[in-house]
This record gives structure tokens, C-alpha cells and sequence, in this order.
């Protein structure tokens, strides 16, 4: 039997559920009263005029719907 075949036919088994779950995942949200602390003290020092730590954080999004903004966050 082909060994490649052998390594890919569990993986081809598996991609429509690993597909499906990955449609129903929900994306994380900051919630509200935590933006609003969020807003108050860190958005004056990390904004687009002033990044302290060369950090800014005024165009970060506050859903993470990906590994990148996860990795933002």
C-alpha cells in the first residue's frame, strides 16, 4: 500500500468535521464593562499619537476571530 496514502486517509477522514466544528466556533468578545476600563486607562498612552512601549492599542479590535488578534490581544 502507498505509505502516503497510508498517512493522508486519516486526515481526509477527519477535514469535514474539523471543517464543520471550526464553522460553529464562536469568536471571543470583550465585553462591554471591560472596554469601558479598557478605554478609560489604556487608551491615552497607547493611541495613535502616543505608543508608549511602542504599543498601540486604539485599532485593536475587540472581537478575536483569529490567531493574529489573538496574539494582539
Amino acid at each position: 500500500m502507498n505509505p502516503f496514502l497510508v498517512l493522508s486517509l486519516p486526515l481526509l477522514l477527519l477535514a469535514p468535521l474539523i471543517s464543520a466544528h471550526a464553522a460553529d466556533a464562536q469568536q471571543a468578545q470583550l465585553d462591554e464593562k471591560h472596554r469601558v476600563f479598557f478605554k478609560d486607562n489604556c487608551l491615552s498612552c497607547h493611541n495613535a499619537e502616543k505608543q508608549n512601549g511602542k504599543v498601540r492599542l486604539d485599532d485593536i479590535a475587540f472581537s478575536v476571530d483569529s490567531v493574529e488578534k489573538a496574539d494582539n490581544w
